[in-house]
């Protein structure tokens, strides 16, 4: 199919979904790491929505987070697919203020954007880059990793990379019809702490024949702002809903 974004190009792709942007400028700039206040703080707000936080009463709601928490340029951003889009726009401007750990920080600034993005794989192979460390490994494929050799841990995280967008796609009812082909991956570690625990994260960058929604997180955490994807080449797949 043809898609008009200034150049005319050629990609087959199944899959499209609403996208909700919000940006909130507080009256501080937020570190990276605040990420994870920031959610905390939006679903005590909404404890009764549970897309915000992924819990259904105390017990975790096991599915695919559809609402995630970023910190980008030192402002809140938090993005929502299909039914966590819809969720964003009932809360977009109900609040002035937010408590972050024991601080609270109102709102100076906010910005809603909805949009309808394309998902899924493509005839076109796009390059991406992690802004914030994707953390790829869990207890078995962490020590897989730590006894390869460089050229077999490049092939792991590759694996691993694919198996992320697989995941994703289940979860956001995308059925992926053609291979998934990762290559060119270029990483470095490095190191992060989920829930105070240190691990190792990833910073690289990569090609794939796989669009994401732009600033759309992948691999463990991604609601708390680890594995933030954004599109180095190519063009960007959204368009806004007014």
């Amino acid at each position: 199919m043809k898609r008009h974004t200034g150049e005319v190009c050629l990609f087959w792709v199944w899959g499209k979904m609403e996208k909700t942007e919000i940006r909130i400028k507080f009256t501080r700039p937020l570190t990276a790491g605040q990420a994870t206040l920031l959610r905390g703080a939006v679903g005590s707000a909404y404890p009764e929505l549970a897309l915000l936080h992924n819990h259904i009463g105390t017990k975790y709601r096991y599915s695919v987070p559809l609402v995630q928490y970023k910190v980008i340029n030192g402002d809140g951003v938090i993005l929502g697919l299909k039914e966590g889009s819809d969720t964003l726009k009932k809360i977009a401007f109900e609040r002035d203020s937010y408590k972050l750990g024991e601080e609270n920080l109102h709102v100076l600034e906010r910005k809603i954007m909805v949009y309808e993005v394309e998902f899924g794989t493509s005839t076109e192979r796009f390059h991406y880059r992690f802004l914030t460390p994707w953390i790829a490994l869990n207890e078995d494929n962490f020590r897989r990793y730590v006894k390869a050799k460089p050229s077999d841990q490049k092939v792991l995280l590759e694996k691993i990379l694919i198996g992320n967008l697989i995941a994703l796609s289940k979860g956001l009812g995308y059925t992926v019809k053609e291979q998934i082909v990762v290559s060119h991956i270029k990483f470095r570690e490095t190191d992060v702490k989920l829930k105070g625990l240190p691990m190792i994260g990833f910073l690289a960058q990569f090609d794939v024949n796989f669009i994401i929604p732009e600033l759309w997180g992948i691999g463990k955490s991604a609601s708390r702002g680890f594995g933030t994807v954004q599109l180095i080449n190519g063009r960007f797949f959204k368009k806004e809903i007014k």
